[in-house]
């Protein structure tokens, strides 16, 4: 043992701490500071490149699916004005009166009872004009006197007319000078001959307002275009008659071209590749070009609006928004860089101070090599150098004892053996009692390792997105369900962070993101609601998610559960159905007015006196088609709030003076029933910031109900006040039928009614609290009931004073 301390010593005394100081002081430090500064100019630049390339494809794809959707919904708007228009005209042709006037032998020229009819069909004045020809093209009545005595056989649309066809053409009007949407039908006969030509122009605006709407940015062009390729509308009016690309038309379309717009140059805007797929889009397509007009490079999506000869072409700048990207990338390369060469300068400082101390321990090992062995290291830094100095001094005092030590080792050892072997024969006995413990343990736990196989199949076999993580949301365990859902494989997320951007989530925003940790980690509750994540791919889906923390003893988290169900079908379903009523309603809208309208018209005698058994049958088709009308109002409201396409419009609203309103169209009902009525309003109260019509819909239906279902000589209760600083309450209290306790949890459901009201009166749709919660929970609010059977209800609204907030919509509630 002696000679392996001498050994140490020369060791020690060989090395050449002179050279190796020398070699810090320069060349290391150097070495550190030029490894740090590439590492972060290195990592700086692969960021850059990767942050671009991933911002730019992301956004290019955002963009797209964006002018994708508005395409998409303006071509809808406008296929569903451009029907009106068909159907107005449709309805022209078939009039009686107008076929009459076209059997006859000889015609009035602006006969008024025509001229009447055809007024009737512009109420709301979308039209310029509608106008009827005869065979040669002349103007016979027209609601534009200026038109009467006009020969119109030159457009296009009185020869499709002769052909037997129906349609929408557009042109510049040759008596009004203005741009025109023209339905037309021919007239037929009885018989089937064509008796004359229906026009009714449409006003532009009537196509372009909706279509002003469509601009998400100022960077948004919308171009509304026949099928030709000429613009007759543009978000930019310098693009306005217009083409997309250079025309080449035929000669019969030439002469079409010049029908509709003589005497005007159509320049074009060098959309050439537009100009050619034009005739192949019958749905929505995206296409990159670069655009001559402007000199810009855009993404642009075009649309068939319907059945028409009309197209959408909305374009987005790509360069704006490319050019935003590049900014951002050069402030991070300048931030990088910056902060990088600040850390190379802290770096060397800094190891000036480390090295200091290693000067001392060359200048103590040089001591050492002479002999002298009482000369110690001082280094006062206090950190680990402090301590490897002291640990120095302490190895030249230890260097003497070793030899001393070293021989009391081995004795005191000798003893320790033989206190060893004592030790292991006692502890093979107790090996032997616990072998035969963990014999009987290993027997209990065989069950129970089958029963978690049975559960782990379970698992492994589910339909269900099943994943495991630690308390930081690391994923330990998944099943094999998670690559069916979201693509990627078990092997890939197994160490990752669940619900990250890196994976299947990050869509659901950052605050939405801190409240669900909250929940979890902090409050320690079951999450359960629905996420919006992205697959592998980037295809975005739907899922219902509930996420269940796993506690220990302690009540210490160990574990997440997260248990998810892709519900992007059941959704998409729910839309689909959804959109098919508010069409549906939207289509029932035309028919039932002109239902109504016919059957006043012959109560009230126009077409002739009708005896009492007729007016009693008409009487019922009228009540029966209010109810009808009533209903689809219902369910287009309700559509539309569905799909989240009602626009909100605040202004001041005087509740108390709403609610007596309202109250005033009931008074019908409660004087005859003898019902009590008890207003309580704060007289106070400041007008309140609402839509108008949103909140007589809320007032209606709760009185309507409270009237509706309070037998005789009950009393309804009426309260407008403030709650707390902040709230509004509007509460309705009745003495009625009530709603079974059973039920309650389906009342604000659709379609919903209560069991003992719908014995008590048949009629009803059980869509207005439905509709009720849903503008309360739009303008924020909250809605709640209490109620017993044959005890009455009572229904709270609590709103915020604020009021409501501006809302951009499509359509509002009617």
């Amino acid at each position: 043992m002696s000679l392996m301390c001498r050994e140490i010593l020369g060791t020690l005394m060989n090395f050449k701490f002179s050279n190796i100081k020398a070699q810090m002081k320069v060349s290391l430090r150097r070495k550190v500071s030029i490894s740090v500064m590439v590492i972060i100019t290195v990592f700086t630049a692969m960021s850059a490149i990767a942050i671009y390339s991933y911002a730019k494809a992301l956004l290019l794809k955002n963009i797209e699916s964006e002018i994708a959707s508005v395409s998409r919904t303006q071509s809808h708007e406008a296929t569903q004005i451009l029907s009106e228009g068909r159907r107005v005209i449709e309805a022209i042709a078939t009039h009686p009166n107008i076929m009459n006037y076209f059997s006859q032998g000889e015609r009035n020229i602006q006969d008024e009872d025509i001229l009447r009819d055809l007024a009737v069909f512009n109420l709301d004045d979308h039209y310029s004009a509608i106008y009827i020809l005869d065979l040669e093209g002349t103007t016979l009545v027209s609601t534009e006197p200026s038109f009467v005595g006009k020969n119109y056989k030159f457009r296009n649309y009185f020869e499709k007319s002769l052909q037997g066809e129906q349609g929408v053409d557009v042109g510049i009007g040759m008596t009004s000078g203005e741009m025109g949407y023209y339905s037309f039908s021919p007239i037929w006969s009885v018989a089937g001959d064509i008796l004359g030509v229906a026009v009714a122009k449409m006003r532009p605006d009537a196509v372009h307002n909706s279509l002003h709407k469509a601009q998400s940015s100022n960077k948004t062009n919308i171009m509304f275009v026949d099928q030709y390729g000429v613009v007759l509308f543009a978000s930019d009016p310098t693009k306005i008659l217009h083409s997309l690309g250079t025309l080449k038309l035929s000669p019969s379309e030439e002469n079409i071209k010049n029908n509709r717009f003589s005497g005007i140059d159509i320049p074009a805007l060098g959309y050439d590749a537009l100009q050619v797929v034009l005739s192949d889009i019958y749905d929505v397509r995206v296409l990159r070009i670069f655009d001559k007009y402007d000199g810009e490079r855009e993404i642009l999506s075009i649309s068939k609006v319907g059945e028409f000869p009309f197209y959408l072409v909305t374009e987005q700048d790509e360069n704006f928004y490319q050019g935003q990207i590049i900014k951002m990338i050069m402030l991070m390369v300048v931030l990088f860089l910056a902060g990088g060469a600040a850390s190379v300068v802290s770096i060397r400082m800094i190891l000036k101070q480390v090295f200091l101390p290693l000067e001392k321990l060359n200048e103590t090992v040089h001591h050492i090599t002479q002999g002298d062995y009482n000369h110690k290291v001082h280094i006062h830094t206090g950190d680990e150098l402090e301590e490897f100095g002291e640990g120095f001094n302490k190895m030249i005092e230890t260097l003497k004892r070793t030899k001393r030590n070293i021989d009391r080792k081995i004795l005191s050892q000798t003893h320790g053996l033989l206190d060893q072997k004592k030790d292991l024969e006692l502890k093979q006995v107790v090996m032997k009692g616990l072998v035969h413990e963990m014999e009987v343990e290993r027997e209990k736990n065989r069950g129970l390792v089958k029963d978690l196989q049975k559960f782990l199949l379970a698992i492994e076999n589910a339909s269900d997105h099943v994943v495991i993580t630690d308390p930081d949301g690391v994923v330990v365990y998944a099943n094999p369900a998670v690559e069916k859902i979201t693509g990627y494989k078990v092997d890939d997320i197994l160490g990752q962070k669940a619900g990250t951007s890196s994976n299947w989530g990050g869509l659901m925003g950052d605050k939405f993101y801190k409240q669900l940790w909250k929940t979890l980690k902090k409050d320690k509750k079951i999450f359960s609601g629905e996420l919006h994540n992205k697959k592998k791919g980037g295809t975005e889906y739907d899922v219902l998610a509930h996420i269940s923390p796993v506690l220990d003893d302690k009540g210490e988290i160990t574990f997440f559960v997260a248990i998810e169900r892709d519900v992007t079908k059941e959704k998409q379903i729910d839309k689909a159905k959804t959109e098919f009523v508010s069409l549906a309603s939207h289509q029932l809208r035309t028919p039932l007015s002109s239902i109504n309208w016919y059957t006043e018209m012959l109560l009230a005698g126009d077409v002739g006196e009708l005896n009492k058994e007729q007016k009693e049958y008409l009487g019922l088709v009228y009540e029966g088609n209010q109810r009808m009308v009533a209903l689809v109002n219902s369910l287009l409201n309700v559509s539309r709030v569905d799909l989240g396409t009602f626009a909100v419009e605040p202004e001041d609203v005087d509740l108390s003076i709403m609610a007596d309103s309202v109250l005033g169209e009931l008074v019908p009902d409660t004087t005859t029933k003898k019902l009590k009525i008890v207003r309580k309003y704060d007289k106070k109260l400041p007008l309140f910031k609402a839509n108008s019509k949103l909140i007589r819909i809320v007032l209606q239906n709760l009185l309507t109900n409270a009237v509706k279902y309070t037998p005789e000589k009950g009393t309804i209760t009426v309260t407008i006040e403030k709650s707390g600083t902040k709230n509004l309450l509007i509460e309705v209290k009745d003495t009625g039928y009530g709603i079974p306790e059973e039920q309650h949890n389906k009342i604000f459901t659709k379609l919903f009614r209560a069991d003992n009201v719908r014995v008590k009166d048949s009629e009803g749709n059980g869509l207005g609290l439905y509709l009720v919660k849903a503008i309360v929970e739009e303008a924020k609010g909250k809605i709640s009931f209490k109620s017993q059977e044959n005890k009455g209800a009572t229904f709270s609204i609590i709103l915020p004073l604020k009021g409501m907030k501006k809302k951009e919509g499509a359509r509002t509630i009617s």
